[in-house]
């Protein structure tokens, strides 16, 4: 179960929108949500654009004037599951307009935290459910290669990959394959959504270990992406 006292910070929380603040959205660009989503989100959007929508499942919720989208945005969020399979990336794929953009943002299976202990946030699973008999073809979370692969064999192109800290659902700094972090940049990346979640090693030893290595971008927390049509 999550923490009861994260829901109202879940939907209300400015932190939340820092994760797409540096994406250009104009008044005129069509713009689809997927929903459910915080209202932080969505209002945020509905301050750039004047024609916004919602999907759902794959399909346009609410009466809409476009069917295709400049921009999908599908932001995780801890309180709604969504079936991630190639099948749910390609009904996506088919509501974007001709170089359309999607703004994606998933959990790491590999990531720190789950690592380290937490339940991976969807399916109460310790770990994050990255061990082999956890593995599926509809996912809650997607390691980077995974993500890479269903995005790449969907059609997607020009595929931008960020990595929020400490993840997408509060980050409060955000790095990429261009700019990535240093050792002792980062701390404190571990955030319990989970009641039952553990804390089982010293997370700032092992992140300055994998940036030493070259490997932060295969063990942040989660992912965000832009990725073309």
């Amino acid at each position: 179960m999550i923490n009861d006292e994260l829901y109202k910070e879940l939907d209300e929380s400015k932190v939340r929108t820092f994760l797409i603040d540096f994406i250009e959205v104009k008044d005129n660009d069509t713009v689809f949500v997927e929903a459910p989503c915080a209202k932080v989100i969505s209002d945020y959007l509905s301050e750039k654009t004047r024609k916004l929508s919602f999907l759902e499942n794959g399909g346009i919720k609410e009466n809409s004037s476009f069917d295709k989208a400049d921009f999908i945005f599908s932001i995780e969020d801890p309180r709604y599951k969504r079936n991630l399979f190639k099948g749910y990336f390609s009904n996506l794929f088919g509501h974007l307009e001709d170089s359309g953009k999607l703004v994606f943002s998933v959990m790491n299976t590999l990531g720190i935290s789950y690592i380290s202990g937490e339940s991976e946030i969807h399916t109460g699973v310790g770990f994050g459910g990255f061990s082999e008999d956890e593995k599926n073809e509809e996912k809650a979370a997607l390691s980077k290669n995974e993500l890479l692969e269903m995005l790449k064999c969907t059609g997607f192109k020009n595929i931008s990959m960020f990595y929020p800290v400490p993840d997408s659902i509060f980050p409060t700094e955000i790095y990429s394959d261009d700019f990535l972090p240093k050792e002792g940049d980062i701390h404190d990346v571990k955030r319990n959504y989970m009641e039952d979640g553990m804390n089982l090693m010293k997370t700032d030893a092992f992140i300055n270990n994998i940036i030493r290595e070259g490997l932060f971008t295969n063990f942040s927390n989660s992912f965000l992406v832009i990725a073309e049509k």
